[in-house]
């Protein structure tokens, strides 16, 4: 039956493509970007700064992507925000990861909640994120802990009160933000900060990453393109040569103006050149809330070598998805660490997969951009699967053990682990919160 599912949601996907384009014309105009000679560097990636700076008994951790109030997949999906009980394994993919109880536990201090409507499955996008919006101040009235933030510094503040923070994101924003209007509604008055510019496939705005096996049809018309053209990465990865159309680069300049952070997940390596070159001319570090290395998992979709040096360039963050799917068996090294039992160290040729190849992959992805600018984006509750138990003799005494990584209450678990099994873990595990703000601040509206 997911199956079936999962077949239905991919075939709808390209139904959001043809959506009328006659409420647009208020973005038109004929400005030309500036882009960055060969070889410059607009940035210089940061020292890293000591640990501990965050507030005493602050949260610290920070999720970059996660679709807290459940997202757009409505009809395909089970499970509300309100429920009881989480009943999600670690590779559902249409269960919801994410309730109010498993908030409170997760140990998390910043939140990037990611808003989305599907076009066809939520019924109407619309309601679905503003319905999701309405979730949110519901939530905040509730738990007195938690604020929603509008910029960097009233997440700053609400820190030193010991409160903890929700920030708003779009992904996806062709389906939302059509005319002037909707701008006032979502960015303006509703206080969204971040916008996943693209999504699963191309639309009246830019192109889409292209994804890999079933999921590359997801994108159709894109995959048969590059499919015919013999279009293709560096790891021999298919790759959609479209980038942004006019509309498109009026609305990432109308968003900017407002000093909306763009994030570059999802979309084409084409579309992610010209949004990063109109972010450099404003100043803006670079931005990917969720996906992973494409050693591992070679599709456009990842963070190739050369989209990890412009983030390092740009003094930018990255958010890894811990998902088996993506990370594969990226190689752990084992160093002095010990099991809590007292028992002889795990050894990398025995501990693979799970938490120990996302330790893998984390430690590498610091060596490319810094460690202060590696987070986690779960992606919970966006039809991800995630990290499975750990083989009996690879245990640490955590749930993940027996259950894999399977919900929000887990997170803290998850970066106790990964600070263990990853050294360069530690200053996101301590400081997360601090050192995502410090690089939010570069994100400022026009004057």
């Amino acid at each position: 039956m997911k199956l079936l599912f999962s077949a239905i949601y991919l075939l709808m996907l390209p139904l959001s493509v043809h959506a009328t384009e006659t409420s647009w014309s208020y973005f038109e105009d004929a400005a030309r970007l500036a882009t960055p000679t060969d070889g410059q560097v607009l940035f210089a990636p940061r020292s890293v700064p000591p640990y501990g700076r965050a507030p005493a008994g602050a949260k610290t951790l920070v999720d970059t992507h996660v679709h807290v109030f459940h997202h757009g997949l409505g009809l395909i999906s089970s499970g509300k925000f309100n429920d009881a009980a989480l009943w999600a394994k670690w590779n559902s993919r249409f269960v919801n990861q994410v309730n109010a109880a498993g908030l409170e536990a997760s140990d998390l201090g910043l939140v990037v909640v990611a808003l989305y409507g599907h076009p066809i499955l939520s019924l109407s996008s619309r309601a679905s994120v503003r319905r999701q919006i309405r979730m949110a101040h519901e939530f905040v009235a509730t738990h007195p802990d938690w604020v929603i933030a509008r910029s960097e510094r009233e997440a700053r503040e609400a820190q030193a009160r010991g409160q903890r923070v929700l920030v708003f994101s779009l992904e996806g924003a062709a389906t939302i933000l059509k005319t002037e209007a909707d701008l006032r509604e979502f960015v303006d008055d509703a206080g969204i900060r971040i916008v996943t510019f693209a999504h699963l496939s191309d639309d009246q705005l830019s192109g889409a990453a292209l994804m890999r096996g079933y999921q590359l049809f997801g994108n159709p018309l894109a995959a048969l393109g590059a499919i015919c053209s013999g279009s293709r990465g560096g790891s021999g990865e298919w790759v959609n040569p479209r980038g942004l159309t006019s509309r498109g680069r009026s609305l990432a300049r109308a968003l900017l103006d407002r000093g909306v952070w763009l994030d570059l997940a999802h979309a084409s390596k084409a579309t992610a050149r010209e949004l990063a070159a109109m972010m450099r001319e404003r100043g803006q570090p670079l931005l990917y809330t969720h996906g992973g290395l494409d050693d591992y998992h070679a599709a456009e979709r990842e963070y190739g070598e050369a989209d990890l040096r412009a983030v390092a360039e740009s003094g930018g963050i990255i958010g890894l998805v811990p998902a088996q799917s993506i990370i594969g068996n990226a190689p752990w090294r084992d160093g002095d660490t010990s099991h809590r039992d007292g028992s002889a160290p795990s050894r990398s040729e025995t501990c693979s997969g799970g938490i120990y190849s996302l330790a893998g992959e984390f430690e590498q992805a610091s060596a490319a951009v810094g460690a202060q600018h590696v987070f986690i984006g779960t992606d919970f509750s966006g039809a991800m699967d995630h990290l499975p138990p750990t083989s009996p003799g690879c245990h640490r005494g955590t749930t993940i053990d027996e259950k894999g990584f399977a919900n929000i209450s887990q997170t803290g678990e998850l970066w106790q682990l990964l600070g263990e099994l990853a050294p360069s873990a530690r200053a996101n595990q301590l400081d997360g919160v601090t050192n995502f703000l410090d690089v939010w601040a570069r994100v400022r509206p026009a004057r």
